[in-house]
């Protein structure tokens, strides 16, 4: 066979494949273009099914997946959009590892195939968007670096495959995938032909799922209350977690004695019934946890929310419980998309805040953990939360980012937006407290341009500044210019904790229609109590101080930057100048 071009090993994908196009007759190559490829049989191509995906788990979305007897579910990790909000860059990589592990796992014992249509790299634009859990944020940064990390863990390769560039055929960029998936001569690594029934929800799958959701989980308000210790709580003997939904009622039983009321028959809460027994049966306990929010009735592909509100009588039920309530009283919101807790917020009867997104399969021990002090929450809000008010002034319709003044319309995303929110992109608090020091830096980058680059103006406010050579065009230049600082982040706190470090550039002040700031680099660090630990960050001064000009084009400013470190606990100017 390896006389045969497209089995020859040792030729490249290109030359392979388009040895096997040659070969293949035109209604066989049209067949080979659906997400089912019907194969062809006297070539060697065996059908082949594309669709399946994996936004956070193996899931049986598309036809190329299923599940039986011998393999009843993957790891189900929680949704994008809160594992996101760990802005953990490592865990990201070992989520689509532990995936990938899966997938070649099932693939080996026939129940899935090996590719799959993840991870969902759109932006979210508006709180309202259905598809809110599938985004890793409403910024391109996180959005890319969530992206470049869940791929490289399911495909366990650097970089991006250059095949739309190369060759435009679609039948030879189908093709040139068939090797590369072992058609012809098997896995590229023997240990992937091992894989079977143990490495699918193993342990250390389960382990790691628990952890995402500890990792993602955000505390919006904290009185005072949490954790809670254990010491005052009456305590149950823990026990083991099998690889199965973990409910936050399973998990809260296994620290403390549980007494459960539903307040709702459903999540869209129109009925009433239990309202009273809620009331009394909150009126004697030492704690009250409310859980509420929404679920994928709510918000999911082609169901976008109207509003930004709790549905039905959810915010009545939680007042009432919370009200009459003996003990502190914890809201744990379970969403994808903000939601207008204003009135709890508000409410000085109200201790405790936490947002738990979708939390996977382990998300109920995970809150446990949480409440309960087992670990510490570090989880940063990936998306803005407006007051339900924002979104009156916004239809589904409209997606700039910028104002459109003639409509009315406000802007959209925290790198735009200045009014007033619910809760800012970025915000999370913790446990412990942190305080930072920039221990190196520098305050200038000089960029050099060489004889054809040209200036570039820019809309400036009346009256502001506007220099020589106010930009360049950064897609004409070659640039290599780097600027660094060093951050020192102590634990001032008592409780050991991790720390998100969000580094944010301000453009030149003066510089009309162009975004507030924007996210450049983060960073997710332990700190022990009473510790310290120095963070490096190293930027490109064309990609982290760049605008992008309304109708489009890159550029990059000169004058005075702004570098925003720790929500504003650090902040230098970074000048830009031009050389040639």
């Amino acid at each position: 066979m390896s006389s045969i071009k497209y089995c020859d090993k040792s030729l490249s994908y290109e030359v392979r494949a388009k040895d096997l196009v040659d070969r293949m007759t035109l209604v066989e190559k049209i067949q080979q273009l659906g997400d089912k490829a019907f194969g062809v049989n006297r070539l060697g191509i065996p059908m082949y099914k594309w669709w399946s995906e994996a936004l956070h788990g193996v899931s049986d979305v598309g036809p190329g997946t299923y599940f039986d007897d011998l393999i009843p579910g993957a790891t189900s990790f929680p949704p994008v959009i809160l594992t996101s909000a760990s802005f953990d860059k490592s865990l990201w990589k070992n989520i689509g590892q532990v995936v990938s592990t899966e997938a070649r796992a099932m693939y080996n014992l026939g129940r899935a195939e090996l590719t799959y249509w993840s991870p969902t790299i759109n932006v979210a634009r508006d709180p309202r968007w259905g598809r809110i859990t599938e985004t890793p944020s409403e910024d391109p940064y996180v959005v890319g670096t969530y992206t470049s990390n869940y791929v490289k863990g399911l495909q366990d390769v650097q970089g991006i495959m250059p095949l739309m560039t190369l060759i435009t055929s679609r039948e030879l960029i189908v093709i040139i995938s068939m090797p590369r998936l072992g058609f012809f001569e098997g896995s590229h690594d023997p240990s992937f032909e091992k894989l079977g029934v143990d490495d699918v929800c193993s342990q250390d799958h389960i382990e790691l799922a628990t952890e995402a959701a500890r990792e993602g989980i955000v505390l919006l308000n904290n009185n005072n209350t949490l954790p809670f210790t254990n010491g005052i709580y009456k305590k149950r003997k823990d026990r083991g977690i099998p690889c199965k939904f973990t409910s936050p009622l399973d998990a809260l039983s296994t620290v403390v004695n549980v007494s459960y009321a539903p307040g709702c028959g459903d999540i869209k809460c129109k009925m009433d019934k239990a309202l009273i027994f809620n009331a009394m049966d909150a009126k004697t306990a030492e704690a009250t946890i409310i859980f509420a929010g929404l679920d994928l009735t709510i918000e999911a592909e082609s169901l976008d929310r109207v509003d930004l509100l709790l549905p039905g009588n959810q915010t009545q039920i939680i007042n009432q419980v919370a009200a009459v309530a003996k003990g502190p009283v914890i809201l744990v919101i379970m969403s994808a998309g903000g939601v207008d807790i204003s009135f709890a917020q508000n409410d000085h009867n109200i201790d405790a805040i936490l947002w738990a997104g979708y939390p996977g399969e382990e998300g109920g021990r995970a809150i446990a953990d949480i409440v309960f002090g087992k670990c510490n929450p570090g989880g940063r809000l990936p998306i803005t939360w407006y007051e339900a008010d924002y979104v009156n002034k916004l239809p589904l319709t409209s997606m700039p980012l910028r104002p459109i003044k003639d409509l009315g319309y406000p802007k959209r995303t925290y790198k735009f937006y200045n009014g007033s929110t619910l809760y800012p992109f970025g915000y999370g608090l913790s446990y412990t407290n942190f305080t930072y020091q920039l221990t190196s830096s520098v305050n200038s980058v000089n960029v050099k341009l060489d004889m054809y680059q040209h200036c570039r103006d820019l809309n400036f406010n009346n009256g502001s500044y506007r220099p020589q050579c106010p930009a360049v065009l950064v897609s004409d230049m070659n640039c290599t210019e780097n600027f660094e600082f060093e951050v020192e982040v102590e634990n001032v706190g008592s409780k050991n904790n991790d720390d998100i470090v969000l580094v944010y550039s301000k453009p030149p002040t003066g510089i009309a229609e162009t975004h507030l700031k924007q996210l450049i680099g983060f960073e997710r660090v332990s700190v022990a109590a009473g510790m310290s630990k120095k963070v490096k960050f190293v930027f490109n001064a064309c990609k982290s101080l760049n605008i992008v000009e309304t109708d489009g084009y890159n550029l990059l400013p000169s004058g005075e930057h702004t570098i925003i470190v720790a929500g504003g606990a650090i902040s230098f100017p970074l000048n830009v100048y031009f050389k040639q």
